[in-house]
C-alpha cells in the first residue's frame, strides 16, 4: 500500500468537512449478509473526545393530539400526530448541547434509522442555497422524529421532504433508512436539496465525510429528490453531467475528493472486495455500492468500525508519519449496526447493535426495538450545569478504559479488545435463542441484566489495568535496572466466555 502524504489544504478541508462531525457510514444489503438482514453501520465520531451517549427507549403515545416535537439544538419545531410510536435510540446527554441526536433509532414498526455521516458541498451550492443553521431540521432531530413518526421507511423519506421543504435543512448530511421491504441512501446538499437511492439488496457500501452519488435519474422509481435538485445547480449555473448525460451529483454539489474521506472509503472497498479495490489514489472516486467477496456478518461491521489499517502502512502505530484519518479513531463517541430482519415479526424486527466510547476497546450489545426499558447507567442524562466525569454514567466508563486501554494498544489494549471480542462473541450466538421466544419482558431483563455485566467488567477492567500500568512504570536508564517494557501484555482476570477459535487477537 503506497504511502500517502497530506496535503496543507486538505487540513482546512478537514475543518469544514468533518473535522467535528466526522463518521463514517457502512452498509450490507439482504442478499449479502450472513443471516439475511439489512445492516446500516455508522460510528459517531463527535466532539468532545469523552462524548457521552446513552441506550433509552422512548414510549408510544397514544391519540394525544395538540403536541409540538422541538428541536433541542434550535428552533427547529413540528406538530406530531395524535399517536406516536415507541422506539430505542442512542442520544447523546443532554450537557453536550448538540441537540438530542438520536443517533440510531429502530421503533416498533420495523423501521431503522442512522443519521447521519456529516459531509459538505462546494461554496457555490452554499451560497446558492443556504442552510437554516437557526431553525432546520438536522441529525439532531430528524432520526428521532422520523422514529416516532413513520412506518415505514416511503413515510420516513416523506417526512423528511417535506421538514425539508418547509424549513430548510441545517448542514450537510447524509441519512439511511430501512424497512423490512427495501432500504434507503439519502443525501442532503444545502438548505433544500438533496437526492436519495434505494440501495441494491446485493451490494454493501463504506464511505467517509463525502457525498457519493453520480449518475443520478429522477425520473427512476428507486430515486427520490428535491423538487429544485436539477434546477437550482442548472440555473445558478454549475450543474455537472456525466458521460450519460444525467446529472452527476458529486461533480455537481462537490466536486473534489480528499485522502481524509477517500481513503476510508477506499478501505471498506480493500477490506469487503479486495481483489476489486486497486490501488488507492486520492483523486479516484470509488463506486458507492459493490459486490463484497463474501457474505457479510456482523463480525465484519464490527471490525470494519475498528480498524485503524492494521497490517497496511495506513496504520498510525506503525507508520508515525501517516496521518490519513482512521475509521477507528478514538473520537467515537458511539458505534452502532442497525439490523433489520425481515424474517422477524413488525414489533422485534429491528435489533440496535451498539457500543459506547471508541468501539476499538468496547463492546457491541444488542438492543431489540421490543424492549421497555434499559439499564439505568445506560440512560442517566446529565443535563445541568457543565458536561463533566460522573462515574454512574456508563458511557463515561467505557470511555475512561478505552483512554488507558488506547496509551499502548499493544501492551495495554490487546487483552481489553480480546475480552470484548469474546463477548460479542456469545452476544452472537446468544441473542438470536432470546429474541426466538418473542417475549418482550423476557428480552428486556436479559437485555438490562447483560448490559449491566458489561459495565462491571469494564469498571473492573479499568482498575485491574490500572494497577497493571502501576505495577510496570518502569523508568529504564535512571540507574535501577528496571526495563521499559512489561513481561507480559495486559490480560483481564476473567474472560466472559470461549474463546472463538482460528482468530487472530
Amino acid at each position: 500500500m503506497p504511502r500517502l502524504r497530506v496535503p496543507l489544504a486538505l487540513a482546512a478541508t478537514v475543518l469544514t468537512v468533518g473535522g467535528l462531525f466526522a463518521c463514517t457510514g457502512i452498509y450490507a444489503g439482504r442478499q449479502v449478509t450472513e443471516d439475511g438482514t439489512i445492516m446500516l453501520g455508522r460510528t459517531v465520531d463527535t466532539p468532545p473526545w469523552t462524548s457521552a451517549h446513552m441506550y433509552v427507549v422512548t414510549p408510544r403515545v397514544e391519540n394525544q393530539p395538540g403536541r409540538i416535537y422541538r428541536g433541542a439544538k434550535n428552533g427547529f419545531c413540528w406538530k406530531l400526530p395524535p399517536t406516536t410510536w415507541k422506539f430505542v435510540s442512542t442520544p447523546r446527554i443532554g450537557t453536550l448541547r448538540g441537540g438530542r441526536m438520536d443517533s440510531a433509532c429502530v421503533n416498533e414498526r420495523g423501521l431503522g434509522i442512522t443519521g447521519t455521516v456529516t459531509a459538505s458541498p462546494s461554496e457555490a451550492v452554499r451560497a446558492a442555497d443556504p442552510f437554516n443553521r437557526e431553525s432546520g431540521p438536522g441529525e439532531s432531530s430528524l432520526p428521532g422524529l422520523m422514529a416516532m413518526c413513520c412506518s415505514s421507511a416511503r413515510e420516513a423519506l416523506d417526512l423528511l421532504a417535506e421538514t425539508i421543504a418547509k424549513c430548510g435543512h441545517e448542514n450537510g448530511e447524509i441519512y439511511q433508512i430501512a424497512d423490512k421491504d427495501e432500504a434507503w441512501y439519502v443525501e442532503v446538499y444545502s438548505g433544500h436539496q438533496w437526492a436519495a437511492v434505494r440501495m441494491p439488496e446485493d451490494k454493501v457500501a463504506c464511505w467517509g465525510n463525502q457525498f457519493m452519488i453520480r449518475s443520478f435519474d429522477p425520473e427512476s422509481p428507486d430515486s427520490r429528490c428535491s423538487s429544485g435538485l436539477v434546477s437550482v445547480p442548472e440555473k445558478a449555473g454549475f450543474l455537472r453531467r456525466g458521460p450519460d448525460g444525467l446529472p452527476d451529483l458529486f461533480q455537481t454539489y462537490v466536486g473534489k475528493l480528499t485522502d481524509y474521506s477517500n481513503y476510508r472509503t477506499w478501505f471498506g472497498h480493500h477490506v469487503l472486495a479486495p481483489e476489486t479495490a486497486g490501488e488507492y489514489a486520492e483523486s479516484r472516486p470509488m463506486p458507492l455500492f459493490f459486490t463484497p467477496a463474501h457474505k457479510v456478518g456482523y463480525r465484519d461491521m464490527f471490525e470494519l468500525m475498528r480498524t485503524r489499517y492494521e497490517g497496511t502502512d495506513g496504520n498510525p502505530e506503525a507508520n508515525r508519519t501517516q496521518k490519513v484519518r482512521v475509521i477507528g479513531t478514538t473520537k467515537q463517541a458511539t458505534s452502532h449496526v442497525v439490523a433489520i430482519d425481515p424474517r422477524m415479526p413488525e414489533g422485534f424486527r429491528g435489533t440496535i447493535w451498539a457500543s459506547l466510547a471508541n468501539c476499538e476497546h468496547s463492546v457491541f450489545m444488542p438492543l431489540n426495538a421490543a424492549i421497555t426499558r434499559t439499564a439505568d447507567a445506560y440512560a442517566l442524562d446529565q443535563t445541568e450545569g457543565p458536561f463533566r466525569y460522573d462515574s454512574r454514567i456508563a458511557a463515561m466508563e467505557f470511555r475512561r478504559l478505552c483512554a488507558l486501554a488506547e496509551r499502548d494498544r499493544h501492551w495495554y489494549g490487546r487483552g481489553v479488545r480480546a475480552f470484548w471480542r469474546d463477548r460479542e462473541d456469545r452476544y452472537l450466538e446468544d441473542y438470536p435463542k432470546i429474541l426466538g421466544g418473542l417475549d418482550a419482558g423476557a428480552l428486556t431483563e436479559w437485555t438490562v441484566r447483560a448490559a449491566e455485566e458489561d459495565l462491571a467488567s469494564a469498571r473492573r477492567m479499568f482498575d485491574e489495568l490500572m494497577w497493571y500500568v502501576a505495577e510496570n512504570n518502569r523508568i529504564a536508564g535512571d540507574g535501577s535496572g528496571a526495563t521499559a517494557e512489561p513481561n507480559a501484555p495486559f490480560k483481564p482476570s476473567a474472560a466472559p466466555g470461549p474463546r472463538t477459535k482460528n482468530r487472530e487477537d
